[in-house]
């Protein structure tokens, strides 16, 4: 049970004592501030301007942040997509500010225009050659593939067929057994060249 003193509790008493000593202090120091210097201070505004602010003057203001995002946003991907089709096929990259990716197409580009030159000039270019086999003895000489049609020279003798004579062994009787064999591939790299 509390004990009520003069009808205020024994807790009431010791709340004011602990609000009476906590104005005090403050009561003496809001008499030593002279009311003209309260008066003579600046405004809080002329406070807040005398802030150093020069790291900010190189900011991008909110105008020149919007231009920018409006730009960037301007960068179609059709027109990335249509200039990549140019031969050479990094401008796409190139449009999109991305300079080193675009160095592989390049370079790739580069590496066909130069085989496709050399194409074109004749670097690459082959053609066939003709040879004359025989059936046992492979390749021979190329005149003795037209000796059977020659009517000069078919009634000679094919010293091929056997080491003997005979009547039969004729060039014109023998020439089945030679034959012209074309090796090789006739190609002309111009049209390569330029695709």
């Amino acid at each position: 049970m509390r004990r009520i003193v003069s009808g205020f509790t024994s807790t009431g008493i010791l709340s004011a004592g602990i609000l009476v000593a906590g104005l005090a202090p403050g009561a003496a120091l809001a008499q030593a501030v002279p009311a003209t210097a309260i008066e003579d201070a600046p405004p809080p505004a002329v406070l807040l301007a005398q802030l150093d602010d020069s790291d900010l003057r190189d900011e991008e203001t909110l105008d020149t942040l919007m231009k920018i995002e409006i730009d960037e946003q301007a960068k179609s991907m059709g027109a990335a997509v249509g200039l990549s089709l140019i031969p050479g096929g990094g401008w796409g990259l190139l449009y999109a500010d991305k300079p080193a990716q675009s160095a592989v197409p390049f370079t790739l580009a580069a590496a066909g225009f130069v085989v496709g030159a050399l194409y074109a000039v004749g670097t690459f270019d082959t053609e066939t050659s003709t040879a004359c086999t025989h059936a046992n003895d492979g390749q021979v000489p190329n005149i003795e593939c037209t000796l059977g049609d020659d009517p000069v020279r078919n009634k000679e003798q094919d010293p091929r067929e056997t080491a003997i004579a005979e009547p039969n062994n004729t060039y014109f009787n023998t020439k089945d057994r030679y034959q012209v064999v074309t090796s090789g591939e006739k190609f002309d790299g111009m049209k390569t060249g330029l695709v």
